[in-house]
């Protein structure tokens, strides 16, 4: 049985309903907030701590065939920049990892292979079919970032030497390689496959897919030449970054209708 009380308090909840829909719905106001715009750096090359890609690579020239893992680790941001320690890892050797650093800006992303090493320039925007840029930049962009990034993780974890003489490297806790205790161990090389003579080109804007019959679209596609007769070729997708390349394509290589080279790295 209803009470005066529960009667009141139901009245008052209608109203309520009432003042904020509107009877008619007319009159409610729609609010939406607006889409937080994000550069074509970011859209093309995301990074985030935790972000894992995983690649199949053949490789022509050695024979063999593995399975890489690349993970986006810790960060740290200084204004509109951030700097990103890049973790690869061959999956038949999980407990071993190779690391590197990114820099990305409004406008750019930058490869440093160890912590002394000078930039390479991955990416450049604005993405326009043409547009060239030339992969080493003696302008230390970003090495205040990769300083404090090493800082932070060394200051968490111990400290690491990319190249030391013992070659005694630390894991991620601090201890040393030799204890085998299932942590990664960071050690030195570079794992981010650009190998490319002085200039980057984007020579084109399209689909692409995967060898997995994946297709993504709107790929932007840079190639670059190594050496006189091979070429280099990156695709970069939105939400994703790299997710293909080719290494050391021959001209005839690159008529066919599914481009190959000495190596090929596709997403899984």
């Amino acid at each position: 049985m209803n009470t005066p009380k529960s009667k009141y308090l139901w009245t008052m909840f209608l109203a309520a309903l009432f003042a904020i829909i509107g009877c008619d719905g007319t009159n409610a106001p729609v609010v939406s907030q607006p889409a937080e715009e994000t550069s074509e750096i970011e859209q093309y090359f995301p990074l985030s701590t935790g972000k894992v890609l995983n690649f199949t690579v053949t490789n022509e020239v050695t024979d063999i065939d593995t399975r890489d893992r690349y993970i986006v680790g810790e960060s740290v941001t200084d204004g509109d920049n951030t700097s990103f320690l890049w973790i690869h890892n061959d999956l038949a050797h999980p407990n071993y990892a190779d690391t590197g650093y990114f820099v990305q800006t409004s406008d750019a992303v930058y490869y440093y292979e160890d912590a002394d090493a000078d930039p390479e320039l991955i990416l450049q925007a604005p993405f326009k079919v043409g547009n060239s840029w030339q992969r080493h930049n003696r302008v230390r962009e970003g090495q205040n970032l990769v300083d404090s990034l090493i800082g932070h993780i060394e200051n968490k974890y111990g400290r690491y030497e990319d190249n030391g003489e013992d070659q005694g490297y630390k894991d991620v806790d601090g201890e040393s390689a030799g204890d085998n205790d299932g942590d990664i161990t960071f050690g030195a090389g570079k794992n981010f496959p650009l190998l490319a003579s002085g200039y980057l080109t984007i020579s084109a804007i399209e689909d692409l897919e995967l060898a997995n019959g994946y297709v993504i679209e709107d790929c932007i596609k840079i190639e670059s030449q190594a050496g006189s007769q091979y070429t280099n070729i990156y695709w970069y997708a939105k939400d994703f970054g790299l997710v293909k390349y080719i290494l050391g394509a021959t001209e005839e290589s690159l008529s066919a209708s599914v481009p190959a080279g000495q190596v090929v790295g596709e997403l899984q």
